[in-house]
């Protein structure tokens, strides 16, 4: 049977028209160089780290924040990519998983930062870990924030209600994805975001006193850990190849750690 040329018209008219999201295409080039284009955007993002308020521990308020266009890789560096890496004596070799195309987990900050300084070496571009605000702008409708919110209450009930969320966001992501290129993508573009490997971001721990209305009045940096994105975000110490042992500094520990870049 064939479909009537007006059914294609009336399609493509509410692509035009924003009514259906399509998933663009990873951009042409090397494999694993590809990447889709995320556009500007607003997102509800709160600081991770360590924060008090008269004293006590607290969460920061979050709070509407505007992120620059960029583009991410369309998959996370796999094992393949990796292993040209460690060939070329530009990064530490760890424990693989699955096939070689499925995603190198085992891997710390520092391995992000070997691999993206050989990548941008290797290809002419400069290649960098996303910001946390950049890869939740990416996860898009993924992205989980098992934070509870500031109301008063004890701290030890508000730890316990942020462990009880981030096993709901874990409960929710799809476990059986073992190879980026087999997960469903979002609207960006994006294959295996939030999902079981968790992605090392750029972004520092925060510490810092909370005003009134729950925003950052005072802070400092600590960037011995940095912010992961999974099914929520945690906190990890920057050597740590395998959270899952120790290491993870708030939070639950991620089950994976791996890496997806990008570009400027």
């Amino acid at each position: 049977m064939k479909t009537p040329v007006f059914l294609f018209a009336a399609m493509a008219a509410s692509v035009a028209a924003g009514l259906i999201d399509v998933a663009p295409s990873p951009s042409a080039g090397d494999p694993n160089t590809a990447t889709v284009p995320v556009p500007a955007g607003e997102i509800l993002w709160r600081p991770m780290g360590s924060f008090d308020q008269n004293g006590k521990t607290a969460t920061p308020t979050g709070q509407r924040v505007r992120v620059p266009a960029f583009h991410i890789m369309a998959d996370q560096v796999s094992q393949q990519d990796y292993a040209e890496c460690v060939q070329h004596k530009a990064c530490t070799e760890t424990k693989a998983m699955g096939q070689s195309a499925a995603p190198q987990t085992n891997l710390s900050w520092y391995d992000a930062q070997d691999y993206a300084a050989w990548l941008s070496d290797k290809t002419g571009k400069a290649w960098r870990l996303p910001t946390d605000r950049e890869w939740q702008r990416a996860a898009d409708t993924a992205f989980g924030d098992p934070a509870p919110e500031a109301d008063g209450r004890d701290p030890g009930q508000r730890m316990l209600e942020q462990y009880e969320q981030g096993i709901f966001y874990r409960g929710r992501a799809d476990l059986s994805a073992t190879d980026s290129q087999t997960a469903a993508r979002n609207r960006f573009g994006l294959a295996g975001i939030s999902d079981r490997i968790w992605e090392w971001t750029d972004s520092c721990m925060q510490n810092g006193q909370l005003d009134a209305d729950g925003r950052v009045r005072t802070g400092a940096a600590y960037c011995g850990a940095r912010v992961v994105g999974g099914q929520h975000q945690a906190l990890i110490i920057d050597f740590v190849r395998d959270a899952s042992v120790g290491g993870c500094s708030v939070g639950l520990p991620p089950d994976f750690l791996g890496i997806r870049l990008v570009h400027d």
